[in-house]
Formats: C-alpha cells, structure tokens, sequence
C-alpha cells in the first residue's frame, strides 16, 4: 500500500493534502496542500514532524474517484451524452470513449448495455482490497460509493472532516502488480501521452518535456494550451507512428470510437495557427467556471454605468493604487481580468440621492474599506440597488442644454466631441436603440440586423494564406511608462461594459502623480506580458468583452460598433504606437488605410489624374463597396499575414481573437459572440484588416 502512496498519491497531491468541504480554499481548489489559513494546516506540520506519508484519514477510494474524473473528461462532441452533461467522466457507460477507459483500467467491457462492467481480480486486489473491505467501504454495489461519473457523492457542506474521511488500513502490494498498472497506463493508443490536466500548459513538471519529447495527446492540447506541441505538420505524423506500435492489450481490438479519441484532425486554419503561434484557435467564449467572479462580472456589466467622478485628495490617491495593485495582478498572472474591470464600476456607482462632494468621498471611502475587506458580494448588491434607482427615461436635450455641453465641451479641450455633438444632433444619426426599426433592410429590427452583421466562421480557402515556409522570429516588446502616459492623453471615446470611460482613465493615469505613474507601469506590465506570449483566454476574456452599439449609417443602414473596455482600448492603442511603422512598411501603398499620411488625399489625385489621362481610349472606372467587409474578413487568415508582416504585435492580436469576444447589448438580455472578422471600435482594427486583405 505505501508504494501505491509513493507512486501515485504523493506525486499528484504532496503528503497531507487538504479536501474538507469546510475549508475556505476549497471552492478555489477542492484538493489543495495545506497553506496558512487551511482548517488542515495544523495537521499537517504534525505529519511532516512525525514524517508520516499520508494523512491517517485518507480515504484511497475517494482519490481515484477524483483522479479519474479531472484526467478522464470526456471532451468529445461526437459523443451522445456530450449536449445533456458536457465535460462528463469517460467512466460512464454511455460515453463514446468508454471503451478506452474500461481498457486503461482493465476492467472488462462488453457491448450490451444491459450487462454490469467488473473489474478483474488483479486491479480489484491492487486498489479496492488495499483497505479493509467495510459494508459501505469498497463495494461496488453498495449505493453510499459515490459514482465515477458525477459528483452526486459528495457530502454536502455540513458534513465535518471525519465524516469526509474515513479510517484505512494499509496493505502491502506487490511490485509486479503496480509495474503491470505502469505499463497499462503508458500504452499510446488508449491514454494520454502525459498525466498534465486541462488547467496546466506541459510547461515545467511534463514529463514529456523533461524526456525532451514533444506531447503528440494530451489532455491541454485538447484545450489548445499545450505548449509542448510540435508543428503541424509532425503532428498527425506522430499520431499515426505511435498508433502503428503493437497494445499490451492483445486480446483487445480499438473500435472506430479509440481511434477518434486519439486522433483530433486539425483544420487546415488550425494547422497554420499551431504552425505560427503554437497554439490552435479556441473557437468558443471560453470555458464558464461560475465561480464568485465571473458571476460578478456578469451582474456588473448589466448595469447602466452610471458612475462617479473620481475626487481628488486622499479618496482618489487610494482608489488609483487599489487599481494599480490589482491591474499588476492580472499583469503576473495572479487573478483574472474580471476583478480589475469589476473594481471601477463596483467603488464608482452613481447614487442618485448622493451629490455633493463631501458625501461622495464617504460614500467611496466606506465601499474602499468593504473592497479590502474582501466583502464583494456586498458591493455588488449596493451597486445593483443604486442603479435601479436611476432614472430610466432619458431628458429631452432642449436648445439651451445642448448650447451648455457644446461650450462645456469646448473649454475642456474637447473640441472634436463638441463638433461631433452638435453635427449628430443636425444630421439626425447617433445610436440606435436595439428594438428600433432598422430600415434597411425592410422588416427588420436593430437587433436581428445586429446579428446578421456577426456571421459564424467560416473555413477560409487555403489560398487566402500568405505563402511564407520560413516564418521570421518572435520578437519580443518594450512597453515603458512613458508609452502609456503618451497614449493617455490620447484615449477617447465612450464606455465599454463596465460603465468607465475615457475622462475616467485619463484622470487616472494623469492626475494622481505618483499613484498615476503607479497605474501606467502596471498598465505597462500587463501589455508586455499579452503581447510577449500566449495567454489562457478565460483569463483575459472580461477585458476583451465589448459594448456593441448600432450607429445609424445616413441615408439608411446600420453599422455595428464594438465598444471595448478602456483598459483594453489603452493597451492595444500602446500596441500600434510602439509598432505602426510595420504596418505602414509592409502595406506600403498597397494598403491606404495602414496609417499612411496623406494616403487618402493621394489616392483621390492619382484616380484624377489617371481618369483624365485614360477617359478618351475607352477606360472606365468601377466603384465597389464590400457588404460588411469588416464582419467578414477571414479572422485566421488576418492572424496568419500579421503573424508574417506585423511580428511585434502578431501575439497581442492572437491574444485578442483567439476567443469569440463577448458584446454585451446594454438594454436587453442578449448577447452576441464575434465569431468572425476583425472588431470595429478598437485602435488596431483597420491596421489588422488592411494586413488581413493584403494578397
């Protein structure tokens, strides 16, 4: 029994591990090494002074059955059950690797659903009767052992530490039986080719990579995270060598179901991203956890964004460091971007009964005081309750208000804003609501117009692809402080999901000196780290989520604008300022819209000149416009040629459209996923699409 121990528990978890329901980390990580502040922590200094192995109270059985669930995820859409219990245990006999999992556990499988599966004498004597056999310990039949397939076994949160526990006895094993379960469990054909879990990345402790191998199965690249994957084109090589090589298994033939679980054929889209970023496309929204923060993120971005001004003094000194501790956070990979977006929004809400100055700082100051004593549910409730509060007719601008904001906007500098006010209100345009009538086309709302502009993916022709057999080296990018304070005094615009704007974000990083200059270097560490490397897209995906918001085209038509979240828009305008002039000498004069000066002007004379010249001979010219061009540009290709013509900022771009990003309607309950195409309403869009059309 100690070898088992030796072999497979201590390795996967360490000696002493924690599982109780009780214990404050547990939601976090529900088997986790005791750490200061764990309700095992105690225990177990006593088991590392007395240097015992395992904790007395561990429980084997339990552990495989945690075991086998996180490593035997059925991730397969093919699979019957994968719609009705998606990211089941492949231990359920309704699964489509169940086949596969019965043969890596040797445990006898036959075809009729109405038979039981038993597990042989050898495996039975190595794990099950390594304990003392109780009434309601071990049994296969007994209905208290909780399934393989489900957590429905679990004590709920009331139970206590001996109640999860039970009392073991061990019993020692023979060694040729634990070598049989090695071999087993190293077979190519039927088992990954090494024990790393969805959430790692085959990074350090992969025993592939330390045996200098690359992993040609496992369960990140699954996900697409495994960065231990060779190229494409020595993958499905790999595959089919190690799928050649003779199963200890012999009186076992793999079904068609065994061949598709070790095999995952890559489109020819997904064979160039692996080719140039490592990686493959995730192709979905991310995976939803729904732990505390995605939930108050989700509760966050519904309100209006109603939010204060930020007051100067002492107030604003710490709300500007709280901001900067938790952007430098997400900059070291320690939290996710979803507490960052969350804070302005949740310490800022507009309280229509609060206006004077003095109370805004108290109001502020008490919901800083609940932010670090970590009471976020509650400042989600208040932020809720305040916003229902909130007006929800909008006034009618009159003449001597709308002759208030054009001149307030003026002696505040602004006077594209002030120009672009007073233009939207004589030209009729300007937003329009999701359930208005969009016109053209006929019968059709804003929203349904809404989401015709955002098309599923499509495959893209191989030729759409750059030729390019040598692709040139990564290289990685300097962001300074000084990058972002000259940006800042460029940011413009409305707000994203969370409600802040840019006269928020400018005032932040400008005005609050040393705490300001705080917040630009964590904004500097967090561009560096997503533009010098691939990273998981549920981390990020709350800063790439946007607001989508149809402006009216004039005459007729609708054009839909993504508004991201300031902290995104400021990281990716740093992007092109650090690395525009790339684009501009890779496009050249074959792209205009690359950020060449004077480019349009110089078109407009050249067309002149040459329809002068050529009229009398029988030229002509023919005037195109592309139907939803932006919409539709191939978003794989366009990663493609920026990968080969825009090097610097290629992985900040692939970073950015590896997901489907959220847009949040604000108003209504939809929601829609760009699929497809590059994202109007963000600084490097027309520099990426002028790449992605480049032939």
């Amino acid at each position: 029994m100690s070898e088992i121990f030796h072999d497979l528990v201590v390795p996967y978890l360490g000696p002493g591990f924690c599982c109780a329901l009780s214990c404050q980390y547990f939601h976090y990580e529900s088997f986790h090494k005791p750490i200061q502040g764990c309700k095992g922590f105690e225990n177990f200094k006593e088991i590392e002074n007395n240097k015992m192995i395992v904790d007395p109270k561990f429980s084997l059985h339990k552990f495989m059955d945690f075991a086998a669930n996180q490593k035997w995820k059925c991730f397969n859409k093919k699979c019957p059950i994968s719609w009705s219990e998606p990211f089941h245990c492949q231990g359920d006999s309704r699964c489509i690797s169940f086949s596969s999992f019965c043969e890596y556990f040797n445990i006898t499988f036959t075809s009729d659903a109405k038979s039981e599966n038993k597990i042989s004498h050898e495996i039975r004597d190595t794990i099950i009767h390594s304990h003392k056999a109780e009434p309601n310990e071990f049994d296969p039949d007994c209905p208290d052992l909780p399934d393989l397939a489900n957590d429905s076994g679990l004590e709920s949160d009331s139970d206590t530490d001996d109640d999860i526990y039970e009392k073991s006895k061990p019993k020692k094993i023979a060694k040729s039986q634990i070598s049989e379960a090695k071999v087993i469990a190293s077979c190519p054909e039927i088992s990954p080719c090494c024990p790393c879990g969805l959430r790692g990345t085959c990074a350090k402790t992969c025993p592939c990579r330390k045996g200098k191998t690359k992993c040609f199965h496992c369960l990140p690249s699954i996900k697409g995270r495994c960065s231990n994957i060779p190229q494409f084109n020595m993958l499905n090589e790999k595959i089919q060598n190690e799928s050649s090589k003779p199963t200890v298994l012999q009186n076992k033939k793999l079904t068609d179901e065994n061949l598709k679980f070790n095999e995952t054929p890559l489109s020819f889209a997904d064979q160039k991203m692996i080719q140039a970023y490592g990686f493959p496309m995730l192709n979905t929204e991310g995976e939803w956890k729904n732990d505390m923060w995605e939930n108050i993120w989700k509760r966050t971005v519904a309100l209006r964004g109603k939010l204060y001004t930020l007051p100067g003094g002492a107030i604003g000194r710490q709300f500007v460091s709280t901001l900067a501790a938790e952007v430098f956070a997400l900059s070291k990979g320690d939290s996710k971007s979803e507490i960052s977006i969350c804070f302005p929004p949740l310490i800022l809400q507009r309280d229509k009964d609060i206006g004077k100055t003095a109370d805004i700082r108290r109001l502020i100051s008490r919901r800083l005081k609940l932010w670090n004593e970590k009471r976020f549910l509650e400042l989600i409730s208040e932020a809720e309750i305040c916003n229902k509060k909130l007006p929800l007719s909008q006034i009618k601008i009159t003449d001597d208000k709308a002759i208030e904001i054009f001149t307030r906007l003026m002696w505040s500098g602004k006077i594209r804003e002030a120009t672009r006010f007073i233009t939207q209100r004589m030209e009729s345009g300007g937003v329009m609501m999701p359930n208005e009538d969009a016109i053209k086309p006929a019968g059709k709302t804003v929203l349904e117009v809404l989401k015709m502009k955002h098309p599923n993916q499509a495959d893209p022709h191989p030729d759409a692809f750059i030729d390019c057999d040598d692709l040139p080296a990564l290289i990685d990018v300097t962001v300074t402080e000084s990058h972002v304070q000259k940006t800042a005094h460029k940011l413009s615009g409305s707000a994203g999901p969370s409600g802040a704007d840019s006269d928020h974000w400018q005032a932040w990083l400008l005005k609050y000196g040393n705490h300001s200059k705080e917040l630009r270097e964590s904004v500097a560490a967090l561009i560096e780290r997503q533009a010098n490397g691939i990273l998981e897209w549920e981390e990020i995906r709350a800063q790439k989520a946007k607001r989508e918001i149809a402006l009216k085209k004039l005459p007729t038509g609708v054009r839909p604008i993504g508004c991201g979240e300031l902290m995104d828009r400021l990281c990716d305008k740093v992007m092109v300022e650090v690395t525009e002039d790339d684009v501009k000498i890779s496009c050249n004069s074959d792209q205009l819209c690359s950020g060449i000066k004077a480019g349009i002007e110089g078109a407009i004379h050249s067309i002149r000149q040459l329809f002068e010249d050529k009229c009398d001979s029988g030229f002509g010219l023919f005037l195109s416009d592309a139907d939803n061009a932006f919409n539709s540009i191939s978003r794989s290709v366009a990663l493609w040629n920026a990968r080969v013509l825009w090097v610097r900022c290629s992985r900040f771009l692939y970073n950015s459209y590896r997901g489907f990003a959220i847009l949040i309607i604000k108003g209504t309950s939809e929601v829609l996923l760009s699929k497809e195409s590059v994202t109007q309403g963000i600084p490097s869009a027309m520099k990426l699409y002028a790449i992605g059309l480049l032939p």
